[in-house]
């Protein structure tokens, strides 16, 4: 019998470098939340969700700009909130969230997310439906709770998701891309095509971390609430954001 490959990215010439992203993703997010020892469940597994929804967005926006897909190209809209903010919306960008066919689920965030949620007590049977969750998302965007998951008050992150991405993108991307400000070495670059699964993979993770203080279905749901919204946003500010405020990685 052949040995089902760990991760995805396995055999690939990226394969080192994605392993280190992963370890550092999950090493800086973390560290970057934690505030007198303390780590607020909630505000990680949105500000991974919202890392998650994001990298897939830039390797849908990566993959498109290489291959100029008309099928892509066509199902993708931009709608504007009478803010001026700017949202991605279209059926190719659900589908870099939620697998079309088996051989996608290590890949996909919904996967892996659930996996995660199930590994952690959830009953397979009784995971959350993600319908909902796009309705949700896509609903309150331009609202007072735009970037918020569905949950009451006490489930709340501490910030809406779109913050949280501008507070972490930085490290994610210096993650991804193997860079860290002032490091001696540098650990190489993993492809734009494996930021979403190594993001999923930080998620799975995150949700696991936390099943003592949080419920999985409940872990799930902001997980998966974060990566939609950040899957919508127009990428201009964030990277704008990044570069004028990078910095190296807490702890460091």
């Amino acid at each position: 019998m052949t040995a089902q490959p760990k991760f995805p990215w396995d055999g690939q010439p990226d394969y080192a470098a994605c392993n280190f992203a992963l370890g550092h993703l999950i090493q800086y997010v973390e560290k970057r939340l934690t505030l007198e020892g303390r780590i607020h469940a909630e505000t990680l597994l949105a500000a991974i969700g919202a890392i998650a929804g994001f990298s897939a967005l830039r390797a849908l926006m990566a993959h498109l700009a290489e291959t100029k897909d008309p099928a892509i190209a066509g199902q993708l809209n931009i709608v504007q909130s009478n803010s001026g903010a700017k949202y991605f919306i279209g059926e190719p960008i659900n589908r870099t969230l939620i697998p079309a066919a088996a051989g996608e689920a290590g890949r996909k965030l919904w996967s892996l997310a659930a996996g995660g949620a199930v590994a952690a007590g959830l009953d397979r049977t009784k995971l959350p439906e993600v319908g909902p969750m796009f309705a949700h998302v896509t609903q309150n965007l331009g609202g007072e709770r735009e970037g918020r998951p569905s949950l009451p008050k006490e489930h709340q992150p501490i910030m809406p998701a779109g913050e949280l991405l501008l507070l972490v993108w930085p490290l994610a991307l210096m993650s991804f891309t193997g860079r860290f400000p002032g490091a001696p070495r540098e650990f190489g670059v993993a492809g734009i095509q494996n930021w979403p699964a190594i993001s999923a993979r930080a998620a799975n993770t995150f949700i696991q971390k936390v099943k003592n203080v949080l419920e999985p279905s409940i872990a799930l749901t902001i997980v998966m609430e974060s990566a939609i919204y950040a899957s919508k946003l127009d990428p201009e500010p964030i990277d704008k954001a990044t570069w004028e405020t990078r910095e190296a990685p807490p702890g460091s």
